[in-house]
């Protein structure tokens, strides 16, 4: 989870990811333990991605916009189609992507500190 969204899906460019993997090396875990932690939030940011798109987009655009998405995931084009079809999706994603930042770096350091109990 780095700067670098090449190959990222195309809702990356909202994701501050470089503040929580600062957290994550704070802790000084093992190579494959913050392996595994990215790889959790990594799926957990996705699951709430498509969520937040899907609970704006229209039910009938769902199936048309999914398989853009799996055809070609980082392809920034799906934003110019999202925003062609729901009004201040750009902003809605900002604060979904704003408020899972928050709520990672929160449960990442609550871990962190009980494993050092």
């Amino acid at each position: 989870m780095t700067k670098k969204t090449v190959g990222k899906p195309f809702y990356y460019r909202w994701l501050a990811g470089e503040r929580i993997y600062r957290h994550i090396r704070k802790a000084g875990l093992k190579e494959e333990e913050e392996r595994e932690i990215l790889t959790l939030i990594e799926e957990t940011v996705h699951t709430q991605a498509l969520s937040a798109v899907l609970e704006k987009l229209p039910a009938q655009k769902h199936e048309e916009f999914l398989e853009k998405f799996r055809e070609k995931p980082d392809d920034l084009k799906l934003i110019d189609y999202l925003q062609g079809q729901v009004e201040d999706i750009e902003t809605h994603l900002k604060k979904v992507f704003k408020n899972l930042e928050e709520e990672i770096i929160k449960d990442v350091c609550e871990s962190l500190k009980d494993s050092e109990e």
